[in-house]
């Protein structure tokens, strides 16, 4: 059940809402003014978690000399 992005086409107004279908998209409405006029937003993602950057799985690009 992701939540999706939107922004309001009549009144500029961004919110979110919790999808429980992909059909169900062209139900919401902007809980600001009740317009149907909205799109949809990229959404950025972000990870929580107790170690550092460091401490990541991934290698960092090195330069030879």
């Amino acid at each position: 059940m992701p939540i999706f992005e939107f922004r309001c086409d009549k009144c500029d107004h961004p919110f979110e809402e919790l999808i429980f279908s992909a059909s169900k998209i062209d139900e919401v409405c902007c809980p600001n003014c009740k317009s149907t006029r909205i799109h949809k937003q990229i959404s950025l993602f972000g990870t929580t978690g107790s170690g550092t950057k460091s401490d990541a799985s991934y290698t960092s690009c090195t330069t030879s000399t």
